[in-house]
């Protein structure tokens, strides 16, 4: 594993002199997410004041999920920070809705084992040494773990801090940041905030002051949909943090502060 931090940028970001960290899409990769709050840790530890924000997404398609949980949920790198948000990603959200047999369960689980959830389930079965479980709270928190669970009941939808809005996907233009960040965590669809992308990503007149920091659309993906050569750099009002994980080894993060920002990659 290996760090890799990029030069200060100056950026319209506002965030009342806080320091916020950020943590995109983790897709499994455990080595690489403890590496990275290490570090995140060791920075936090010398600041006064600071925030971390997980953007979801922490599961599926990569190799260990219950492992990335475990260490999404632990306490052992967060210590140092004042405030932690937690944010629901789509594989999240879905896991949720199936497990909790909420309305629209069914076509929940299918998706969420369309897009890598069979390889969870298959990890919780074998934690549980129950391999004919059918998904359920109950196979998520014990497979999991107490603190796993409890941390996945209170995932967030969005967080903000100064003009920076947190949250997993992105916002659409078509209605603005407030409406769209009101949408139910236990509804989906291809404009909600935990799935939205081209919408969102072909965007050019900004939100209003707002900058929108994100995940879910990993670099080739987003490269097709905005055009942009580098989505790793705030361009109209947005910052995507997803490193495309799982296929390419990377869990990308963020240290953001008044006026600038620079990136902080966690590399397999």
């Amino acid at each position: 594993m290996s760090i890799e931090i990029s030069k200060w940028r100056e950026a319209p970001t506002r965030t009342n002199e806080t320091t916020v960290f950020a943590v995109g899409d983790i897709h499994g990769c455990v080595g690489q997410l403890r590496e990275l709050l290490v570090e995140i840790a060791n920075r936090a530890a010398q600041i006064d004041h600071s925030t971390l924000v997980f953007l979801g997404d922490q599961i599926n398609r990569g190799p260990h999920s219950l492992g990335a949980l475990a260490e999404w949920a632990s306490d052992e790198h967060v210590r140092h920070h004042n405030v932690v948000h937690r944010l629901f990603g789509n594989h999240e959200q879905l896991m949720m809705i199936a497990a909790g047999r909420l309305e629209g369960h069914e076509e929940a689980l299918a998706k969420f084992i369309e897009i890598g959830g069979s390889d969870v389930i298959e990890e919780l079965r074998s934690a549980t040494s129950t391999p004919d479980a059918a998904l359920s709270e109950n196979l998520v928190r014990k497979g999991a773990g107490d603190q796993v669970w409890e941390r996945l009941q209170k995932l967030q939808c969005h967080a903000c801090v100064g003009n920076l809005v947190f949250v997993h996907a992105g916002i659409d233009p078509a209605v603005g940041v407030s409406e769209s960040l009101q949408a139910d965590w236990k509804t989906f669809n291809e404009r909600h905030w935990a799935w939205i992308k081209d919408p969102f990503l072909k965007h050019r007149e900004g939100f209003g002051g707002q900058v929108i920091i994100h995940g879910h659309t990993p670099p080739w993906s987003h490269r097709e949909s905005s055009g942009y050569s580098d989505p790793h750099i705030i361009q109209h009002d947005r910052l995507c943090l997803d490193g495309g994980t799982a296929k390419s080894g990377i869990v990308m993060g963020a240290q953001i502060e008044d006026g600038r920002y620079r990136l902080i990659a966690s590399r397999r």
